[in-house]
């Protein structure tokens, strides 16, 4: 979920999630060489309607 930064307290952070996720430096390199090879994602809904759905679902 996104909020504003004038919505927090405090100075904006990032907290971490232990999903189980491997984010260890070998696995966030091979991530970044994918990010560098994957073709473009063409979406066929416009902005404003994804918006509209995380608004509904509460990701301001």
């Amino acid at each position: 979920m996104a909020r504003r930064t004038e919505d927090f307290e405090i100075d904006p952070a990032i907290v971490l999630i232990d999903d189980g996720t491997d984010i260890s430096p070998a696995a966030m390199d091979l991530w970044l060489a994918k990010l560098h090879r994957d073709e473009p994602v063409t979406i066929t809904v416009s902005t404003a309607e994804i918006i509209r759905e995380m608004r509904e679902r509460g990701e301001e």
